[in-house]
């Protein structure tokens, strides 16, 4: 296979310095799949971190980045050079929105740890598990009762 230079996210989280052409080409694959949960998971929550997220990883992996992120990224930017103080400046990064601005990462990263239980049983579902197993063996790692990964999934599911 030929080998190819590291250019994506992920990619430069391993070690040694190629990377045949199909691992470079899947973790594009994988990186595309990522921005796009972000901005997905931005329009759930309108947490401006994730636009941020999105862009940051359709940059370092080298992705064209859609139109729409660049649009909303232009907005931002007018609301940036009007704003007069740090308020502003939060607001207008979407960075307030029921959380406050220091507190936008936490509730991002809570989002996306609520995002990835829901997925494992939703799953664990779709392969057929029974849900109350699904809850019990995806919560025992975690060290979440069953009841907690069941809360947890049916509000995620709520907001689908």
């Amino acid at each position: 296979m030929k080998a190819v230079k590291k250019s994506s996210p992920r990619a430069h989280k391993r070690s040694g310095p190629l990377l045949s052409k199909a691992e470079a080409d899947l973790d594009k694959q994988y990186d595309e799949a990522e921005a796009w949960g972000h901005l997905r998971i931005y329009v759930r929550t309108r947490n401006g971190w994730f636009i941020w997220r999105a862009f940051r990883v359709f940059r370092l992996a080298g992705l064209p980045i859609p139109e729409a992120l660049m649009v909303k990224l232009d907005q931002i930017a007018g609301r940036l050079l009007e704003a007069g103080d740090h308020r502003a400046i939060a607001k207008a990064l979407e960075m307030t929105k029921g959380v406050g601005g220091p507190q936008g990462r936490t509730a991002a990263i809570a989002t996306i740890n609520t995002r990835a239980i829901a997925q494992q049983v939703n799953d664990r579902i779709q392969a057929g598990q029974k849900k109350t197993l699904a809850y019990e063996r995806v919560g025992k790692p975690l060290r979440k009762t069953e009841k907690q990964v069941k809360e947890i999934y049916l509000r995620w599911q709520r907001k689908r």
